[in-house]
């Protein structure tokens, strides 16, 4: 640790809260059984909150918890919540939003192969390994089929019934955003479908999809299942499946699309491409940095998004989205910072050999949750980057572990 940029005892302090509680946000659903409206989990798992909004099971928050969970020895709850994802897998076919009954009509980002990766090279538990990989594998096949386009990269959406359309256009979106109810059955049904398939990026809501999600084919979306790609080829290796040249052909070909769709030669980043209208988003977005974080860009794609840091770069860190002129105010969107798009920039940043930029970012977001949790004792789910104040946005932000606190320890290493 470098104690040029943040105050080293206060940080430990932080670290030492984390290890201390994180027992608060491990539920057992055998031993206490949640309300009817959440399934069941037939093993331990976490939750982001200990208390508030998020105190059931939600998908991507878990990767960025698990780092958290493996640095500080907690292996067992690691594995556990990735035996939790398997078992979602199995019901349904594929990782829910959450384990709200009601939010089985979407997924979220794809992150359970780089979990079991994770816990896998921690553990070296192979057995353990060829479970999970047939798990993963039958995820990746929900997102070759229910959400491929013409191509051949992936999108999200969402398959709720229409009853269900109706309810979120008229509750959430009326309230969250403002949306007006003196409008048709039909649009409100176009208009929620655009909008829960936006739910499903984990980005709800944002300016990136220009409220069109489903017509795009997003950066870090893509950028991770070309992750399953090498991760498959890397477990054929381990357990001798004979499927590596498969995965691999795979992953050659998805690295050679997402070069060719996804990279914006005029604005050197890699961007968000509308299929339908054979174009690149108009918004920038630290997903710009996945194919960096998980090592699929180029050396010169690399250096031309590492020059493009300072369009997120605020004093307190970077927003996820660049200033644009939409009024709107979307909480996945500028001037509002969040843990997991740090931590992804940031060792995109480490490992393009940008050291200082890496060590500076991690600092603004160590020095902004010591700043916090010094004021509140907790730490806090997203930011203002401008500010350093607690973030707005459509809900109020919530005290959290969760990836708050696996983001926290992660950055410490930087």
């Amino acid at each position: 640790m470098n104690n040029e940029f943040y105050d080293h005892a206060k940080a430990e302090k932080i670290a030492s809260y984390i290890k201390e509680n994180w027992h608060k946000t491990i539920h057992d659903d055998r031993k206490n059984p949640p309300p009817d409206n959440i399934n069941p989990l037939p093993v331990p798992h976490t939750t982001p909150c200990i208390t508030g909004h998020f105190t059931i099971f939600f998908y991507w928050d878990t990767y960025f918890t698990n780092i958290g969970l493996i640095l500080q020895d907690r292996l067992d709850v690691a594995k556990s919540n990735c035996e939790a994802m398997a078992w979602l897998i199995e019901k349904m076919g594929f990782i829910p939003n959450d384990t709200f009954k009601s939010d089985s009509n979407r997924s979220q980002p794809p992150y359970f192969s780089l979990m079991v990766r994770e816990v896998y090279e921690k553990s070296g538990d192979k057995e353990w390994l060829r479970k999970m990989a047939a798990y993963v594998k039958r995820e990746y096949q929900f997102w070759m089929t229910a959400r491929h386009t013409e191509l051949e990269l992936n999108r999200h959406g969402q398959h709720a019934s229409k009853e269900f359309l109706l309810k979120f256009y008229n509750g959430l979106l009326h309230r969250r955003l403002k949306k007006p109810l003196d409008i048709s059955d039909a649009d409100k049904l176009r208009i929620s479908a655009n909008y829960l398939s936006e739910a499903e990026t984990g980005w709800d809501f944002n300016p990136r999809f220009e409220q069109r999600c489903p017509d795009f084919c997003p950066v870090d979306l893509n950028s991770n299942l070309w992750r399953y790609e090498k991760d498959l080829a890397f477990y054929s290796r381990e357990l001798g499946l004979g499927e590596e040249s498969f995965y691999e052909d795979k992953a050659s070909t998805r690295a050679e699309l997402i070069c060719r769709y996804l990279w914006n030669p005029e604005r050197k980043l890699f961007m968000d491409y509308d299929f339908v209208n054979m174009q690149h988003s108009s918004v920038a977005c630290l997903a710009s940095f996945h194919p960096l974080w998980l090592g699929l860009a180029t050396k010169e794609e690399t250096e031309a998004t590492c020059n493009n840091l300072g369009l997120f770069e605020s004093d307190w860190g970077l927003a996820v989205c660049e200033k644009i002129s939409d009024p709107t105010f979307y909480q996945w969107g500028y001037p509002n910072g969040w843990p997991p798009l740090t931590y992804t920039t940031s060792v995109a940043l480490k490992q393009a050999g940008r050291n200082e930029d890496a060590k500076r970012i991690a600092a603004k977001y160590i020095n902004w949750a010591i700043m916090h949790f010094e004021k509140s004792g907790q730490l806090w789910e997203k930011f203002d980057s401008r500010t350093g104040e607690i973030a707005g946005g459509e809900y109020e932000a919530q005290p959290m572990l969760g990836w708050s606190a696996g983001v926290f320890l992660a950055l410490l290493k930087i």
